[in-house]
């Protein structure tokens, strides 16, 4: 079993992750609209639309404490990462329960393609369900670090990017949503999209 980890190293050299860590807010997003606060049915119909969307989704190599190993040690060997994917046991995604995705709202960063197909849809689901101005780490990791590590999406479908567009556009507009930056999300997922729908790049899914 391999994990990828150029992506990490070539992260940490250029200062990305730097650069993540301490993101600044655009002044003028709190403007950005005047739209009514989401409601209760707004944000099922949005948990609806992720799970709908995200179905049998294959449990990846890089698992959620792979990836927070990858942040600590670094290169860890191919022992020490079977040994943590064992102990990751949900199979699907809808199995990461709200303790793990709070304890592990940091690995999006640096987790595989294939685990971000896999984990994200849980934090988005959580974050959506939670949507009440609390604003906490998950809810900021969702909204803000495909802008900051695209790669992550390269294991999408055109139509799992357009639908993870779609709903960061509509969370960006309510009003908690002016607390993150995610434009840059936004245009990742709509670039890929397009990328992945007309051949070039990215997995073909229908």
């Amino acid at each position: 079993m391999m994990v990828a980890l150029s992506s990490r190293t070539e992260t940490i050299q250029s200062g990305h992750a730097l650069d993540h860590r301490n993101s600044r807010r655009d002044p003028n997003k709190a403007n950005k609209s005047a739209a009514k606060r989401m409601t209760l049915a707004d944000r099922d119909r949005l948990v609806r639309k992720v799970e709908d969307t995200f179905v049998a989704i294959p449990k990846p190599e890089c698992t959620k404490r792979v990836a927070r190993a990858l942040d600590d040690e670094w290169f860890p060997s191919r022992e020490r990462v079977e040994e943590l994917r064992s102990l990751d046991e949900e199979e699907d995604w809808k199995e990461v329960g709200p303790d793990d995705i709070r304890d592990f709202s940091d690995v999006l960063f640096w987790i595989s393609p294939d685990g971000f197909r896999f984990y994200f849809p849980a934090f988005l689901r959580h974050s959506i369900m939670n949507w009440d101005g609390s604003h906490d780490r998950v809810q900021l990791e969702c909204m803000e670090v495909i802008g900051s590590q695209p790669s992550v999406l390269d294991s999408l479908s055109p139509r799992e990017a357009a639908t993870l567009a779609e709903i960061l556009t509509e969370l960006s507009v309510d009003p908690c949503g002016s607390h993150y930056d995610c434009d840059q999300s936004i245009r990742a997922l709509e670039r890929h999209a397009a990328k992945a729908e007309s051949g070039r790049g990215g997995r073909i899914a229908p």
